[in-house]
């Protein structure tokens, strides 16, 4: 018999990461990171994250023969999931965000780069032209 669910104590938890992604020693480029961890608390949730972090961490030549390192810089959030089941249409992961962010997360992606980040918006945080990172 399954023990019956508790919001305040959820199975299934969000670990939140930055993780720095450099290039020859130069930062390059960022990656938001969000992985699933079954725990019995934030606290475990916390602690596998972070071991997750560290396994997940490489180094390697891109194609231009460029160190390439990803580096897990922390831990961001931990957050528990609410619904009972896993299923399709879960929501994992929630945040309230202004309307700033809203419009950098919803420009076109930018050729080269993993995400939704707009170019004139890399280029206002850092003036950086292109990651050089291999995806």
């Amino acid at each position: 018999m399954t023990s019956p669910y508790d919001p305040l104590n959820p199975p299934w938890w969000v670990v939140r990461s930055v993780v720095d992604i450099t290039v020859d020693g130069e930062l390059a480029d960022c990656e938001d990171r969000m992985v699933l961890i079954r725990a019995d608390s934030e606290a475990q949730a916390r602690s596998k994250g972070e071991q997750e972090a560290e396994k997940y961490g490489s180094t390697y030549l891109n194609a231009e023969g460029l160190t390439v390192t990803w580096a897990v810089r922390g831990i961001s959030d931990v957050r528990g999931i609410l619904d009972a089941d896993v299923t399709d249409g879960t929501e994992v992961y929630s945040a309230f965000i202004g309307p700033d962010l809203a419009e950098i997360l919803l420009a076109p992606p930018v050729a080269g780069l993993g995400g939704g980040e707009s170019r004139q918006e890399l280029q206002r945080c850092d003036g950086r032209r292109d990651s050089g990172v291999d995806h």
